[in-house]
C-alpha cells in the first residue's frame, strides 16, 4: 500500500466522494491535508504520546547575550537542554521569568544555573556566561507535504553519488544549495537534513560532507524541510483523511457532515486505546502520575 502524498489526496477523494474534492487541484487539496496535519493532527497526537515528535536535537552555541533562537519546534516545545561541560551533558533548570532576577551575573564558577523561554528565544542564566555548548532536544515541527513530483525518489546510491527516478522540475534549472533525505517507511522521518549539494548532472544528484550508510533505494530526496508522505505513523493516516473530508462537508454543507463527525470521533476513540504508550503484554496504558491532573508518585492507577 502506498501512503505518498498522492495516495492520500486519492484516498480523501474516495472516501470523501463528493465534487468539491474532486474539483479541487492535487496542490489545493495538498494544503488542506497540511493544514489538517498541523491544527488537528499535531495537537491530537500530542495527547496520545508526544514522544514521536520529539526528533528534533541541535548542538548550538548562544550568542554574547547567551541568546539561542527558538528552533523549529512545535509551539516553542522544548524537552531536554543540556550543557556541555567538557563531554560531560548536565541538564539545565527550566526558570520561568519572575524568578530568572535571582540567576542574573552569578558566573562565579562559570556554568550556567538554566534557561529562560523569552518570546521566540531561549535565554541561558546567567546571561554573563560566557562561550559554551548545549544541547538543545526539542518536538520538532512536521514537514510540509509536497506531491512526489516535487522530490526524487532513489533509485541508486553510488559514493555520494545518488540517481533519481526523476529529477524536479525545479531543480533541473537551478540545483538546490542543501537536501533532506526522507524515509519511505513509517512515520517517514527525514534521516539526513541540510545535506550539501555539489552540482546535479542527469538524474544523478551529488552530495557532500555527509555518510550516506543510513541512506537505502526508495528513500527520498527532498527540500528541506518538505516530505512526499504525512510524517506521522501510518496509523494516523485515515483519521488525516477523515479530518479532511470533514473540513470539505463542512464548507459545503454536505448533509453528510454528521455522519463524518461520528466517523472521525471514532477514530479518535479507537487510536487513543491502540496508540497509548504500555508495557509490552500490558493491557493498562503507562500512566504519567507527575502530569498535570494527577496526585504525584502516591497515586494509585
Amino acid at each position: 500500500m502506498s501512503y505518498t502524498a498522492s495516495a492520500t489526496i486519492e484516498r480523501i477523494k474516495a472516501k470523501g466522494y463528493v465534487s468539491t474534492a474532486t474539483a479541487l487541484s492535487d496542490a489545493e487539496l495538498l494544503d488542506w491535508v497540511d493544514d489538517s496535519m498541523r491544527s488537528y493532527i499535531v495537537p491530537f497526537l500530542k495527547t496520545v504520546r508526544d514522544e514521536w515528535f520529539v526528533s528534533g536535537s541541535e548542538d548550538v552555541t548562544p550568542d554574547s547575550d547567551a541568546r539561542i533562537p527558538m528552533p523549529n519546534s512545535v509551539a516553542s516545545t522544548i524537552r531536554l537542554i543540556t550543557w556541555n561541560n567538557n563531554g560531560n551533558p548536565v541538564p539545565l533548570v527550566r526558570i520561568e521569568p519572575e524568578n530568572a532576577f535571582m540567576y542574573q551575573n552569578q558566573n562565579a564558577s562559570n556554568q550556567p544555573y538554566g534557561y529562560m523561554l523569552k518570546a521566540y528565544e531561549i535565554q541561558i542564566l546567567p546571561t554573563n556566561i560566557g562561550s559554551i555548548s548545549v544541547t538543545i532536544d526539542f518536538m520538532e515541527r512536521p514537514a510540509t507535504m509536497v506531491l512526489e513530483e516535487d522530490a526524487g525518489l532513489i533509485t541508486n546510491i553510488s559514493s555520494l553519488d545518488v540517481t533519481l527516478e526523476s529529477v524536479p522540475l525545479a531543480w533541473q534549472s537551478t540545483a538546490p544549495d542543501t537536501v533532506d533525505i526522507v524515509s519511505s517507511d513509517s512515520p517517514f522521518s527525514a534521516v539526513l537534513e541540510d545535506v550539501g549539494v555539489s552540482g546535479i548532472a542527469g538524474n544523478v544528484i551529488t552530495l557532500h560532507g555527509v555518510s550516506l550508510a543510513d541512506v537505502e533505494n526508495g528513500f527520498w530526496v527532498t527540500d528541506p524541510g518538505t516530505n512526499p508522505f504525512p510524517n506521522v505513523p501510518i496509523e494516523f493516516h485515515p483519521l488525516l483523511q477523515r479530518s479532511v473530508i470533514t473540513e470539505i462537508y463542512a464548507g459545503t454543507g454536505d448533509k453528510r457532515l454528521d455522519a463524518s463527525m461520528k466517523l472521525q470521533t471514532k477514530l479518535e476513540t479507537d487510536l487513543r486505546k491502540t496508540m497509548a504508550p504500555r508495557t509490552q503484554g500490558s493491557p493498562r496504558p503507562i500512566v504519567n502520575r507527575n502530569a498535570v491532573g494527577m496526585a504525584g508518585a502516591g497515586r494509585r492507577w
